[in-house]
């Protein structure tokens, strides 16, 4: 069985595909038909019926029609068909290809980086474009001498590693034509710039930028930054000229610092810079000064505040006061000139002034300085006092009027005298030393004022004048001269001299005058003066006057009246005893001492002997010791003797004297006659009562009687009694011996006798 196939069709393809070819490229077509291996392949062009064949630059090969190098007019619609030989049978035509053929295009040289200037060292990289789908590659030239050669068309550059200036020239490439020229320019390697902002001091919390130029502007640098030698930044910028802020700038940003460029992938480097310094200080503190240094200050007066920062001239000063934030400026009164404020003080008032310095442009304040402070007062009164502070003066005195203004040390003084406006100066008995004037008065006036004023050389200020001081002049004054005691003075007394001036004075010293001494007595000081001679002696018997003075030098009073002064011997006082007969227990003895010479002052001192202790003085001018009741104890022998005055004096001592003091004797009572034991009415009796001791007894009766019929015994007996009563009236301590007891009608009578007084 025998089977019929359709005609098969050929199929074209080009190569490259590229869309559109450029002249001088190679244009391969093939044909191929499937279904047989022994075809013979025809070509066809723009619908012509006959086929093509080879020509130069056309070659046929097998089911390859190539065109070596294309030109415009290959361009157009292709088609291939297959015959198979020695069958007469031709293929169906192969669908048409249509391949466009243009003009090529001139290759362009680029330059990469595209850097005018090329340093040494750098790499750069020449590539070949513009000729799209070449197979071929290209060749570099550096004039008309080949330096490289690509195999293929991929590779399109040449590169330069590490340029020297021998790389200098123009450079092309070379495809299908020749690019255009590019001219290199090797230098060598620049060395940066590097400048710092601001050049100058460098303060705390400014900003500080570090610039690094290049000569040779470039978009591709970067900019490597070195402090101290060590490597810590890098910035990249465009242009030739890198920059790096601190901000704010810190006292640790001190140092030294280098800065290069670089560029190109890997980096290169250009030289380092020379070093700058950049020296970060502390804010400096303004330095507040015024001038003149017056305090205080008073009104009217002008002084100059002056502030300064001493590390920069650039400074612009700003004031101000009491801590208020903003700065004063001109007022009435004030005036700023630059680093100058100058105040008129106007206002009696105290007030703290400070200033800061600012760096304009820079946004850089100084620390604040120390506060000055300035206290404008009044103008100050002066004060007048005199020493010594006596009044009134005496002709011949000397007194010194002392001014004084407690604000200040440097004033000079003028004085017054009873408002007369021009000022008093030098003459005789007048002197004047800075803030003294010394007057010595010796003529007689009643009354003159004195004030003062003070005034600061060069500053055109005066106080304001004195209070008044009055000065009163009188004569002489004569003192009183007294003693005490003023009556009969004895030896080792003390005897006191006052002398006494009319006027008190605290300054008064005394001085003392014994007539035919030929030396003045020591001086003694007080408002009464006075000298005493402790223990008088005979030798101060004598005439004393005394004067007073004051002041130094010493001025002196007239003398006093004189006074006589007459020392004695001591007297020796006479002690008596009353009754200076026997004394019995029980009376009263009395001791009395009496000095010749009478004395309100007198006491009286007693002793007795062999007492360890004085007994209890008495005062008067006759003193008595009393002992009362006499005691046997009181027996003894007794002294005295008198003294006066503070500390005590005393006399001498009086003879002694002897006191016996006895025990009371009993009485003896005898009856006559003696019948016993009882007597009858009518009769006579007599009681005898007797006491051995003594014989100027009085006799006492005392009589007991019984409650019946005894007034008339009664009665007889007190008359008795009262006929023998008198004398020393002493009573006995004891009664008589014995009792006389008579039953008189039933009544029982006991008597006996007793001495002594009722």
């Amino acid at each position: 069985m025998k089977y019929c196939e359709a005609l098969p069709r050929a199929s074209l393809t080009v190569e490259p595909q590229w869309h559109p070819l450029y002249t001088g490229e190679r244009i391969t077509l093939k044909c191929e038909v499937d279904s047989h291996s022994n075809w013979t392949y025809f070509w066809y062009k723009d619908q012509l019926q006959t086929a093509i064949f080879q020509t130069v630059g056309h070659s046929v090969t097998g089911d390859t029609y190539t065109i070596t190098a294309a030109a415009v007019s290959d361009q157009g619609q292709y088609w291939c068909e297959g015959q198979l030989e020695g069958r007469n049978v031709t293929s169906q035509r192969s669908d048409p290809v249509t391949p466009t053929v243009r003009e090529s295009p001139k290759p362009t040289l680029i330059l990469h980086p595209d850097w005018p200037q090329i340093f040494t060292g750098e790499t750069i990289t020449l590539r070949c474009q513009g000729e799209k789908g070449r197979r071929q590659g290209y060749s570099w030239y550096k004039g008309r001498r080949v330096v490289h050669r690509s195999p293929s068309s991929r590779e399109d550059t040449y590169t330069i590693t590490s340029a020297t200036e021998d790389h200098s020239g123009s450079y092309y490439c070379y495809g299908s034509a020749w690019s255009n020229a590019v001219t290199l320019s090797i230098s060598e390697k620049p060395q940066p710039v590097l400048t710092v902002s601001p050049h100058e001091q460098v303060y705390e919390g400014e900003s500080v930028t570090l610039s690094c130029q290049v000569t040779v502007p470039s978009a591709g640098w970067k900019y490597y930054w070195y402090k101290n030698g060590s490597h810590f930044f890098v910035y990249s910028a465009s242009g030739a000229k890198g920059s790096y802020t601190f901000r704010p700038a810190a006292l640790t940003h001190s140092g030294q610092y280098r800065c290069r460029a670089g560029r190109g992938s890997p980096g290169w480097r250009t030289e380092y810079s020379n070093p700058v310094q950049i020296q970060v200080s502390a804010l400096p503190r303004a330095t507040l000064s015024v001038e003149p240094r017056w305090q205080p200050l008073y009104t009217g007066e002008t002084v100059t505040l002056k502030c300064e920062v001493d590390s920069c001239n650039d400074w612009t000063f700003y004031w101000y006061r009491d801590w208020v934030q903003s700065a004063v400026f001109q007022t009435g009164g004030k005036t700023v000139n630059g680093g100058s404020y100058t105040i008129t003080s106007k206002i009696y008032t105290q007030r703290q002034y400070y200033c800061e310095a600012r760096l304009e442009g820079r946004n850089v304040r100084s620390q604040r300085s120390a506060p000055i402070t300035l206290t404008v007062e009044a103008l100050p009164r002066a004060t007048l006092s005199v020493e010594p502070r006596w009044q009134p003066l005496y002709t011949g005195e000397t007194v010194t009027l002392k001014c004084r203004v407690d604000s200040y040390n440097d004033w000079t003084f003028y004085w017054y005298r009873d408002w007369v406006q021009s000022a008093v100066f030098q003459t005789g008995g007048k002197t004047v030393n800075g803030g003294s004037y010394t007057i010595t008065s010796d003529t007689l006036y009643t009354q003159r004022q004195y004030y003062c004023e003070a005034r600061l050389e060069g500053r055109n200020v005066t106080s304001q004048r004195s209070a008044p001081i009055t000065l009163t002049v009188e004569a002489k004054p004569q003192p009183v001269l007294t003693v005490s005691p003023h009556e009969q003075v004895y030896e080792g007394e003390s005897v006191t001299l006052s002398c006494q001036v009319a006027v008190p004075s605290a300054g008064w010293r005394y001085y003392w005058y014994k007539s035919g001494s030929s030396s003045q007595l020591p001086a003694t000081s007080g408002a009464k003066g006075s000298y005493t001679l402790s223990p008088a002696a005979l030798t101060h018997t004598g005439q004393y006057r005394c004067r007073a003075g004051r002041g130094n030098p010493g001025w002196r009073t007239e003398y006093s009246k004189p006074v006589q002064i007459q020392v004695s011997a001591k007297p020796q006082p006479v002690l008596t005893v009353s009754p200076h007969e026997h004394i019995y227990e029980r009376e009263s003895v009395t001791l009395s001492c009496q000095v010749a010479v009478p004395s309100a002052g007198w006491r009286y001192y007693w002793y007795k002997s062999g007492s360890s202790s004085q007994l209890p003085a008495a005062s008067g001018a006759k003193g008595s010791y009393t002992f009362s009741p006499a005691a046997l104890t009181h027996t003894g022998q007794y002294r005295c003797r008198a003294g006066r005055g503070n500390p005590g004096w005393r006399t001498e001592y009086s003879n002694p004297v002897q006191i016996q003091v006895s025990a009371m004797p009993r009485a003896n009572l005898t009856v006559e006659p003696q019948w016993r034991p009882l007597y009858y009415t009518g009769e006579t009796i007599t009681l005898k009562c007797e006491v051995d001791s003594y014989n100027s007894w009085t006799y006492w009766w005392d009589t007991v009687v019984g409650e019946v019929t005894t007034t008339f015994i009664l009665s007889h007996i007190l008359g008795l009694i009262e006929a023998l009563s008198g004398g020393r009236r002493i009573r006995t301590v004891q009664r008589a011996n014995g009792d006389l007891g008579a039953v008189l009608g039933g009544a029982r009578v006991a008597s006996g006798c007793l001495r002594g007084s009722c």
